[in-house]
């Protein structure tokens, strides 16, 4: 009973339409952008002015006393996954069938590439 359950679990989150998918991968991002990670936009769209003054348009959830290179958020229909290295930021989403373990390497990897193929198309 409990496996037929996660097979159907996991064929509705493969059947998200790509709409439903690009709303969840963008409120975690809203979530993560300013409270977590740092803006990597300049200016930082997420800052209201305010009287002469940039004040970011969210409330932080935690008072962060080391920097986060990375974090993720687990459903029973989805896993996203934000990763941080220097300027760069990638933010994932997956089934949630994909191990946490395979889903910190598959982002690691993935912007790594994503990395050196910037950097070499620049250099070319």
């Amino acid at each position: 009973q409990q496996q037929q359950q996660q097979q159907q679990q996991q064929r509705d989150s493969r059947l998200l339409p790509a709409p439903r998918r690009l709303d969840i991968l963008r409120t975690f991002y809203r979530s993560i952008v300013g409270a977590v990670f740092q803006s990597s936009a300049e200016p930082s769209p997420h800052t209201t002015e305010q009287g002469g003054a940039l004040i970011p348009d969210h409330t932080p959830h935690a008072a962060l006393l080391h920097p986060v290179s990375e974090t993720f958020v687990c459903s029973e229909f989805h896993k996203c996954y934000a990763l941080q290295s220097g300027p760069y930021q990638l933010y994932t989403l997956y089934i949630p069938a994909v191990p946490n373990h395979s889903v910190r390497e598959i982002s690691k990897r993935t912007l790594q590439a994503l990395v050196k193929e910037k950097h070499n198309n620049i250099i070319r």
